[in-house]
């Protein structure tokens, strides 16, 4: 508004000084004869009366719809779904670099009523396995691994890595596996099938999924420094394994 009445305060000021030149003009006796300046001065007198008349009723509307505009007001919904995306967020942050506590507390609000949300469900898991509640966090992956069937992926990876803790590597196996098997393209799935195939002694495997991970576009470079400096002995004991004849196919 303040805009408004400074732009009406110059117009009305260009308007005082046209009006004087214009009185000097008509009464100049040297053109008072010449109709054609007069009726000039006379319709450019009036068409800034209009323009500032004009201005003063649309720019002040003009402004008060944009200033209404300026404020888009967010339905309770997309409240209620920013809000959980910044309490997913902070429990992530917390699962690496927490307890799992703060993490557990946030995804319970939302796990009742989302339970096939995979960032709430899949997250809250591993929030508990982080505290060591390992039989809850199975429990969990597996009715979300029920009801999601081809869709969970991570869940199958997850559970894997809680078989793996527990040291029941052919349940872990079982579940990198299926994992890999519905999304062959996670190069976390990836890694963590070679690193378990190399703790069990199955090295020709082992190193094929390390040489995945490897060329694979999303793995991290530190990661990948770190491989390739033990992978030389890994061949080594691959082709060894292979010279005996027991070299283990993942279709197993």
């Amino acid at each position: 508004m303040s805009n408004v009445l400074k732009k009406l305060n110059q117009l009305q000021n260009d308007f005082k000084d046209l009006n004087l030149s214009s009185f000097k003009v008509i009464n100049n006796p040297t053109i008072k004869q010449n109709k054609w300046v007069k009726y000039s001065l006379i319709s450019s007198f009036a068409i800034v009366c209009i323009a500032i008349v004009s201005y003063f009723i649309y720019g002040k509307n003009h402004q008060e719809i944009y200033e209404s505009n300026a404020v888009v007001h967010q339905t309770p919904q997309q409240q209620y779904l920013n809000r959980r995306n910044q309490d997913i967020n902070i429990a992530i942050r917390d699962l690496n670099s927490g307890s799992g506590q703060l993490a557990e507390k946030l995804l319970l609000k939302y796990f009742k009523s989302e339970k096939e949300n995979e960032r709430v469900t899949v997250n809250l898991a591993m929030s508990l396995k982080k505290q060591n509640k390992n039989m809850q966090a199975i429990e969990i992956l597996n009715s979300y691994i029920k009801s999601k069937g081809s869709e969970s992926s991570i869940a199958h990876n997850n559970l894997a890595i809680i078989f793996q803790s527990q040291k029941k590597y052919d349940l872990a196996i079982a579940h990198f596996k299926t994992s890999y098997e519905l999304n062959n393209n996670n190069p976390g799935v990836i890694l963590n099938l070679a690193i378990l195939f190399e703790q069990r002694g199955l090295w020709s495997v082992s190193n094929n999924f390390y040489l995945n991970y490897l060329s694979h576009p999303m793995a991290r470079q530190t990661l990948k420094e770190k491989i390739k400096k033990r992978l030389y002995s890994i061949q080594n004991l691959a082709q060894f394994e292979n010279s005996k004849g027991s070299r283990y196919e993942l279709s197993e």
